[in-house]
């Protein structure tokens, strides 16, 4: 791409200490612009007391995501990181059925604490939108109960899916790393 190209001659002039540290400034500007983005749209939606206000918002968090995954997998020096739970923790990359099933039950963990964590804030702006009387609706528990075994269900299959394809290139990018330090 030639924006990659134009970054690296003109920011770098050949040093790699400069490449990653306009990599790093990029990636907090991405950072910055999200926080700035879900507090904009939580404002908007306590604002107007309607969620269609922050829809462009939405889009653009999905655009600039979908940005951001495009440009790392065209570098051609991108390297895979290790993958992580929605904590930060390692996810154990044994190749094994161990291996497997200990990824699966952290999988389910980080599905719970999702569901469980949208699954309140879905409470808390049900609360906030509709008024003290949301809990008088005798479907609102059901709701909630649905909404949260839909999301543990999505959830824990796109961490499947996902994170397990995220173990395999990871573990791919090692095996190829391998190969090359015994060519040497």
């Amino acid at each position: 791409m030639k924006i990659n190209k134009y970054i690296e001659n003109f920011a770098s002039r050949g040093d790699e200490r400069t490449i990653v540290t306009v990599g790093k400034a990029a990636s907090i500007t991405l950072y910055l612009t999200y926080i700035y983005l879900i507090i904009i749209m939580l404002y908007k939606i306590v604002l107007t007391k309607s969620f269609e206000s922050a829809y462009s918002d939405v889009v653009l968090l999905i655009l600039i995501t979908v940005t951001y995954l495009i440009s790392l997998k065209s570098n051609k020096d991108y390297s895979p990181e290790i993958p992580v739970s929605i904590r930060g923790k390692s996810l154990n990359l044994e190749v094994s059925k161990e291996g497997k099933k200990k990824r699966l039950i952290q999988y389910f963990k980080d599905s719970v604490v999702l569901s469980i964590s949208i699954s309140i804030l879905n409470c808390l702006f049900s609360f906030y939108i509709d008024g003290k009387s949301f809990y008088k609706n005798t479907g609102f528990v059901k709701e909630i109960i649905s909404l949260f075994i839909m999301l543990l269900a999505f959830s824990y299959l796109y961490e499947i899916i996902i994170k397990e394809k995220k173990v395999r290139e990871y573990d791919k990018f090692l095996k190829t790393m391998e190969d090359v330090g015994e060519d040497t």
